[in-house]
């Protein structure tokens, strides 16, 4: 059994795992260099991913991950920068369960990109 700080530890490289996975799925997408916000804990809440895109990303992952805190920092930080707020998370596998990732933004936002896509004919 984990100790709290062992406990911790463990969380924390999973995030910081995922964060890295997110970051590289974006950057292979879009051609666009995306890293990760190590410095988050000193700045303040940025972001977990700097993107050279309107975009902020707040990354999530668990059994359970906490969806709507995650979507309510993303939308804070992407009014502080003026980008569109994108919560990225993943739920963990477990028995008879496959691991699931989901990106999740406002209805506006997401209409927004519709109708952006469905302008140039992408759609």
């Amino acid at each position: 059994m984990r100790t709290k700080s062992e406990a911790a530890r463990w969380s924390a490289s999973k995030g910081a795992a995922f964060e890295r996975e997110v970051a590289a799925a974006i950057a292979h997408v879009t051609g666009r260099h995306v890293i990760r916000n190590t410095l988050e804990r000193v700045t303040g809440n940025n972001g977990d991913l700097i993107v050279d895109l309107p975009i902020t990303v707040q990354c999530k992952v668990g059994l359970t991950p906490p969806v709507w805190e995650a979507i309510a920092e993303s939308i804070e930080v992407g009014a502080r920068q003026n980008k569109h707020p994108v919560a990225i998370l993943r739920r963990n596998a477990k028995v008879g369960r496959p691991k699931q990732d989901v990106a999740v933004m406002p209805l506006d936002v997401f209409l927004e990109l519709l109708g952006l896509l469905a302008g140039r004919g992408i759609w």
